[in-house]
C-alpha cells in the first residue's frame, strides 16, 4: 500500500470568540471562549492509494476534495485520524518531508520568474531540466514568464514543477477546469502516459468525463464522505447510492417513486431475489402499475416504498403496433408513449416522453441512430421497455441501493 488514510477527519476551522469586559476602570485579560464544535469537511473515512494507480476523487464543488489533496499535502491539520505513506506515519511531517508533490487549481506560479527559473531547484541537473521542458512543450518558451503563456501550456508549467522533483505521488487539485476541450485533451493524454510510465496520481475534479477517460479508480466523494470506490464500471452499473448514480452517466439517470401497496411490494421483493424465477409476468405487471401510480399526481402525504433509477440510454424504442404478449422474459417494463421533443447529441437523440394522459413526469430517452428507428417524428406514439438487468433500487429515505440476489456478482 503506498498511501493509506485511516479515520480522515477535517473540521471548518473558527477563530475562537472573545469578550472584553471593564471593571472598575480596568480593561479585564481578554478571556478566549471555547468555540462551539465546527461542521465536518471530512467526516473520518479511509482512503487506499496503490502504487501506479490512478485514482480519481469525484464530487460536486465544497464535497472537500480541494481539502484531501491540502490534507494530505500537510497543508491542512487534520482534528482526527492518521496518514501513511509506504507503512510510515507521516500525519505530523511538515509539507517539504512528504514525498508528494501538488498541482494546484491555479498553477501556483511567480510572475517575476522565467519558465525555466520554475524548473531551477536545487539539486536538479540542467540536462534533466531541459529534458523535461521538451517534453512538456515549453522549451522555446523557456525565456517567457508565465503572464505570456496560453491557459495549456500554463497548465503544462504547473506539473512540469511537481514532476521535477519525482515525488512518488503527484497530485492534480482540477488542473483542467478552465481549459477549453482541445487543450484539455492535450493534458489528459499527458497525464495518461506520466501514469503508464508508472506514475501514482491523485486527481480531483467535478467533471465525470475527466473521471471516465483518466481513472483506474474513482472515489466518489460526497458532503465529506467518501460515497463508493470503484472503478468506473462498477460505479456505473452498480451504484451503491443514488448520490453516486447521479453524478455519473451523461445524461444523468432518472428516478421514478414506487407507490405500491405492502402486499405488491413484497411479491416484488421476492420475484427479484429469485434470479431463476420464471414469474417474470408477475413482476412486470406490478412496476407497470407502479410507473402507472408514479405517472399520476400522488397523494402529498403519501409515503413511497422505494425509488427505482433507470438510465437513458437503457430504454428500448420500438415501432407500434408491438405484442406485449410475445415481451422477452427480460423485459421488467414496457410502456407506450408519445414523442414530445429530440435534441441533437451527435450519433445519439436525446428524446422525451409522456406516457399516458398526464406530462409529468416526463421520461427521457437517448436514443441510438443506428437502431431500428432513426427516424423518429415529434408527436408519433412508439413502446419503450427497460430490462430487469438494467434497473436500479434505492431505499427512499436513505438513497442506499437496494440489492437483490437477481444482481450478478461482478458487473456486466
Amino acid at each position: 500500500m503506498l498511501l493509506s488514510v485511516e479515520e480522515l477527519g477535517v473540521r471548518f476551522h473558527r477563530p475562537c470568540e472573545t469578550s472584553l469586559s471593564l471593571s472598575f476602570r480596568r480593561i479585564s485579560r481578554i478571556v478566549s471562549s471555547k468555540p462551539p464544535d465546527s461542521p465536518w469537511v471530512l467526516q473520518q473515512f479511509n482512503l487506499h492509494v496503490e502504487a501506479n494507480e490512478f485514482l480519481v476523487v469525484l464530487g460536486p464543488s465544497g464535497s472537500g476534495k480541494t481539502t484531501l489533496l491540502r490534507t494530505i499535502a500537510g497543508l491542512e491539520v487534520p482534528c482526527c485520524g492518521r496518514i501513511f505513506h509506504r507503512g510510515t506515519d507521516i500525519t505530523k511531517l511538515p509539507p517539504h518531508r512528504r514525498d508528494v508533490s501538488l498541482v494546484f487549481q491555479n498553477g501556483g506560479w511567480y510572475e517575476h520568474l522565467t519558465i525555466q527559473q520554475h524548473f531551477q531547484f536545487e539539486g536538479i541537473a540542467q540536462s534533466r531540466i531541459r529534458s523535461a521542458m521538451e517534453r512538456l512543450g515549453l522549451y522555446e518558451l523557456r525565456h517567457h514568464r508565465p503572464s505570456e503563456l496560453s491557459g495549456g501550456q500554463a497548465q503544462r508549467l504547473a506539473i512540469g514543477r511537481a514532476l521535477i522533483r519525482d515525488r512518488s505521488i503527484l497530485m492534480l487539485d482540477e488542473p483542467l477546469s478552465q481549459l477549453d476541450q482541445s487543450i484539455r485533451e492535450s493534458i489528459r493524454e499527458l497525464l495518461l502516459s506520466l501514469h503508464q510510465e508508472g506514475r501514482t496520481i491523485i486527481y480531483v475534479t467535478h467533471d465525470q468525463q475527466d473521471a471516465m477517460l483518466l481513472a483506474t479508480k474513482i472515489a466518489v466523494l460526497d458532503r465529506g464522505r467518501i460515497q463508493q470506490i470503484g472503478t468506473p464500471r462498477e460505479l456505473i452499473e452498480l451504484p451503491n447510492h443514488r448520490r453516486v448514480a447521479e453524478m455519473l452517466g451523461q445524461p444523468s439517470m432518472q428516478f421514478f417513486d414506487l407507490d405500491l401497496p405492502q402486499c405488491d411490494m413484497s411479491r416484488l421483493t421476492t420475484v427479484l431475489q429469485s434470479h431463476a424465477s420464471p414469474d417474470r409476468e408477475v413482476t412486470q405487471t406490478i412496476l407497470k402499475k407502479a410507473f402507472e401510480s408514479a405517472l399520476n399526481d400522488r397523494v402529498p402525504s403519501k409515503k413511497c416504498s422505494m425509488q427505482v433509477g433507470i438510465r437513458p440510454d437503457a430504454w428500448k424504442v420500438e415501432a407500434l403496433p408491438s405484442s406485449v404478449d410475445n415481451l422477452s422474459a427480460s423485459i421488467a417494463l414496457s410502456l407506450e408513449g408519445q414523442l414530445n421533443s429530440k435534441r441533437y447529441m451527435g450519433p445519439q437523440d436525446l428524446t422525451q416522453w409522456t406516457i399516458g394522459e398526464t406530462s409529468l413526469p416526463k421520461i427521457n430517452v437517448l436514443c441510438s441512430r443506428s437502431s431500428n428507428i432513426p427516424n423518429l417524428v415529434l408527436g408519433n406514439r412508439y413502446r419503450l421497455s427497460v430490462e430487469f438487468h438494467d434497473l436500479h433500487f434505492f431505499e427512499t429515505e436513505t438513497g442506499d441501493r437496494i440489492s437483490f440476489e437477481a444482481e450478478a456478482s461482478e458487473p456486466r
